[in-house]
């Protein structure tokens, strides 16, 4: 289903609390993603207004004080990683509606109803954002749902389940991004799990323990952040070439952390960055210790700290770039390691890597 907003294109995105099943409604086709522009976006401050309902009818109200402080720390965490873009990001103003049997009512009517708590506030252009808490009781078929805007435009979110990762994840929406998924396997076999590119926000809530971890370059180039341009090694595949890049872990706020390699023949946007599963992603799905391979639509794939390479899709989408070893899939690579994929015109190898510091070398084939 799509909402129409003046000067952006909408679309409603549900993430759900299952591992399977998951899907994506209203999604339409765009060309492909191309490398972002240098101009970053203008610093603009953000608004969040909380509404949590109050249901005789069904248990699992949650709270004031809950929707209020799980909203702040999702909000807080954009904040952080927009890089300057989002100055400040405060709950402006908090209500509750009591509602009996609210359960029956769909997500846009629920904020319909909500945002004439807020007298004279736009939620379609202006940086606010309504967030309406449902009681967990409540079967949705989803966790929280988000109508797709631009970086400063604002939006709506629905939320079943209060927590922080999840929240950020639709507020992610609200600022224009899409999911975050995985590739696996080769030519005729080659398969894409929606939600499952397991580092930064745009995937799957792993569970109430793990954080949404750092924002991927990619994103950060499509929502055009501050000084993104300037951390980031820019190479196109005019020219056969070679090139050595030592990389920062892409948390850092300085260095060079990010190599982007425009195909010229395609327009595709291909980003290689540096996880070490430390400072933001510390509390990360990848970065929690023990954890073996996850299964995903029955292939085995293993997400851990390395050398991470995506490939920038439509409207902020991306897709984590794996390669295949000893019949697993491997979302990263470390040193004495090779990222090699069928149909990507480079491969980059692990020279050597410390805890701060990845040296990568990027070799490009020529395809113009």
């Amino acid at each position: 289903m799509s909402v129409p907003r003046p000067g952006a294109l909408r679309r409603t995105l549900v993430l759900l609390a299952a591992w399977s099943a998951l899907t994506v409604t209203a999604v339409s086709s765009a060309p492909p993603a191309t490398a972002a522009s240098s101009a970053a976006a203008s610093p603009r401050a953000h608004r969040a207004y909380v509404v949590t309902i109050s249901d005789p009818r069904v248990s699992g109200d949650v709270s004031a004080a809950t929707a209020t402080r799980v909203t702040r720390s999702a909000a807080s965490y954009w904040t952080s990683e927009s890089r300057g873009a989002i100055t400040s990001f405060a709950v402006k103003q908090t209500r509750t509606m009591r509602i009996s049997g609210s359960c029956g009512l769909t997500a846009g009517q629920l904020w319909s109803r909500a945002a004439k708590k807020f007298p004279g506030v736009d939620f379609s252009g202006k940086a606010n954002h309504l967030v309406v808490y449902s009681p967990t009781g409540c079967r949705y078929g989803y966790s929280g749902l988000a109508d797709a805007g631009t970086v400063h435009s604002g939006g709506k979110v629905h939320m079943v389940y209060p927590r922080m990762n999840l929240v950020a994840h639709e507020l992610g929406h609200n600022l224009g991004l899409m999911h975050s998924n995985v590739r696996t396997g080769k030519g005729s076999s080659t398969r894409t799990s929606e939600y499952y590119g397991l580092y930064g926000p745009m995937g799957i809530g792993m569970g109430a323990r793990y954080a949404p971890g750092a924002l991927g370059a990619a994103q950060r180039a499509f929502l055009k952040l501050p000084g993104e341009a300037r951390s980031t090694v820019a190479l196109d595949t005019s020219t056969a070439q070679t090139r050595t890049v030592t990389l920062k872990p892409t948390h850092w706020r300085s260095g060079t952390r990010a190599v982007r390699i425009t195909d010229k023949r395609t327009g595709i946007s291909y980003y290689l960055e540096y996880r070490n599963g430390r400072g933001t992603d510390d509390a990360t799905y990848y970065a929690a210790s023990g954890l073996g391979p996850l299964t995903v639509q029955y292939r085995s794939v293993v997400y851990r700290s390395g050398l991470l390479a995506t490939q920038a899709k439509r409207r902020g989408g991306v897709e984590v770039l794996s390669t295949g070893r000893s019949g697993r899939w491997h979302t990263t690579h470390r040193q004495g390691q090779t990222f090699s994929s069928s149909g990507v015109p480079f491969t980059a190898t692990v020279v050597s890597q410390t805890a701060t510091s990845m040296k990568v070398r990027v070799s490009i084939k020529r395809s113009v």
